[in-house]
């Protein structure tokens, strides 16, 4: 396909569905397109497959730069339920860009007051995709909004090529573009609960047949057009938290009508989780195989049928289990390499409420909370070390970083060690602006800090992973090492037991045995205290001389 348009290097900020619907998109336009993001996330087009080989992923955002570079940046927002926005992954990145020579686009979306505050971007192009046509939509915009922030800059000619092939233009300054990306989405809320209560009001809906009758009246006046048709809720990405952040933005302006979008829709959320047959007219086919799957888990259980295969299954994994061969060091850190390639953020905390969809915002909230329970407001860690900005620690396990982010904010300095490449990179990355904090390559056994280096050692989540009793013990071992004098350790290992087909499997000890492996590398067992019935918390000191 042959443009006349210059085709600049696109380099996307943020590899989310916005970013890779971009990214696809482009590609397909013929552009040189390479993407930047903390993790590699897991891919949401895979009718896409084919072309995500050729978007390479760059170690730095900076690798292509050059005055030609056009930096999208797709970066998510985060809405609370109180409904402030947090635009903090959204300016983190844009200051990443700070010493660019290309040319900054920014499609976030992002409240007209935040805009002012947030640096290095030329532009504001925020997105209007349906995430089913995403992809198509980029280069296919039914509105192009731009918004200028440096009228001086000279615009790239990707712009020209979107101009052309949009139904309709919109040029003005950033806040205006930001007003039309908030009245877009909250017109379609808005539409959405209207429909939805005027069909509450025509006729409960309590079967299919009702269902029909509601349909029957609104779509012969609205002729089932976008976002006019009886049904669900309105959800997704967008609608909630777009309404919900306009709403706390505008607490001191009169809006009866835009708080009663978001009240309806409510009402309507309500009632859909009794009445299962109200239509869902987007994402049918994922709605569809969730309710199937659920009412078949469901089935299985009201009949104890479920029970009756765990029973029978038993016996089977247990001969089974006998062919698997034995766990080594080299195994787990396949395993966690293959865990850092396809999706670290979840497998560094599989508890989540996104669980595989879990992002930025939630992984910090839950990395922060685990921080806090589990170090900053441990009653022994705060008595022997009253002032942390005086100690050096070490965060064994520490995976991407999700708490080493936080030891780096109270301690001295921090260490925090991984068995896997992939995930000391990404770790590498998350943690770049923490200057106190290092992540070094573990080879599961040891730890490459000199002697008498740290105050306080901690692990979480991770020497559950041993696949040996000798390999804990040699890390027992490097702990007492590293440590000085009268230093401690708080270390989680695993009391309960996980069979070998697990890929998260480790070797599990009775409270006994894990006293007598610690006392063994010459620590005094200060507290070992169980944790549910899977885990156990080691409190150990190292002796003072």
């Amino acid at each position: 396909m042959n443009h006349s348009v210059i085709k600049e290097p696109i380099v996307v900020i943020g590899y989310g569905w916005v970013g890779q619907a971009n990214a696809l998109a482009l590609h397909r336009f013929g552009y040189d397109v390479s993407f930047f993001d903390i993790v590699r996330p897991s891919l949401k087009y895979p009718e896409y497959e084919r072309d995500f080989g050729n978007i390479s992923m760059l170690p730095h955002p900076l690798d292509v730069d050059s005055t030609h570079t056009v930096y999208l940046v797709c970066v998510g927002d985060r809405v609370g339920e109180d409904g402030r926005q947090d635009v903090s992954l959204i300016r983190k990145a844009l200051e990443s860009l700070r010493d660019a020579r290309g040319t900054v686009v920014l499609r976030s979306t992002v409240l007209p007051r935040h805009l002012r505050d947030l640096p290095v971007y030329h532009f504001y192009m925020p997105e209007f995709l349906h995430e089913k046509n995403a992809v198509k939509e980029v280069v296919d915009p039914y509105l192009f909004v731009l918004g200028l922030r440096d009228a001086a800059r000279k615009a790239p000619g990707l712009f020209s090529l979107l101009r052309k092939r949009s139904e309709r233009v919109f040029t003005g300054t950033v806040q205006e573009a930001s007003y039309i990306k908030y009245l877009w989405n909250i017109w379609n809320a808005t539409r959405i609960a209207f429909v939805n209560e005027f069909g509450r009001m025509l006729k409960e809906p309590t079967d299919a047949q009702a269902i029909a009758e509601i349909e029957r009246v609104v779509d012969f006046v609205l002729q089932r057009g976008e976002y006019l048709k009886y049904g669900r809720s309105f959800g997704g990405h967008c609608l909630p938290k777009d309404l919900n952040a306009f709403l706390a933005a505008h607490t001191d302006k009169d809006r009866p009508l835009l708080r009663g979008v978001w009240d309806s829709n409510e009402i309507q959320k309500t009632l859909e989780k009794e009445k299962k047959h109200i239509p869902e007219w987007f994402s049918f086919f994922t709605y569809a195989k969730t309710q199937r799957r659920s009412r078949l888990d469901a089935w299985l259980r009201r009949t104890g049928i479920r029970r009756i295969v765990v029973r029978l299954a038993r016996p089977v994994l247990a001969l089974y289990e006998r062919t698997i061969p034995r766990w080594d060091l080299a195994r787990t850190r396949a395993a966690w390499e293959r865990a850092g390639q396809e999706n670290p953020r979840f497998f560094m905390e599989t508890k989540t409420k996104s669980g595989p969809e879990v992002d930025e915002f939630e992984l910090r909230e839950m990395g922060k909370r685990d921080y806090d329970r589990f170090v900053r407001e441990d009653p022994w860690l705060r008595d022997r070390f009253p002032d942390l900005a005086r100690v050096d620690a070490l965060d064994i396990g520490c995976g991407i970083g999700r708490m080493t982010e936080f030891f780096a904010d109270d301690f001295r300095t921090v260490v925090g060690t991984d068995i896997a490449s992939s995930i000391v990179e990404i770790a590498e990355k998350r943690l770049a602006e923490k200057r106190n904090a290092t992540v070094l390559l573990s080879d599961g056994t040891g730890v490459a800090l000199a002697d008498a280096s740290c105050d306080v050692a901690f692990s979480y989540h991770t020497l559950q992973h041993m696949p040996t009793i000798e390999s804990l013990v040699a890390h027992l071992k490097e702990v007492m090492r590293v440590l000085r004098p009268s230093g401690c350790a708080k270390l989680q290992v695993r009391s309960g037991s996980v069979r070998k087909m697990r890929w998260y499997y480790g070797v599990s000890l009775s409270e006994p045995d894990a006293r007598a492996l610690a006392e063994s590398a010459g620590f005094r067992v200060v507290g070992c205290e169980e944790e549910g019935n899977k885990n156990l918390w080691l409190r150990l000191e190292k002796p003072a001389s």
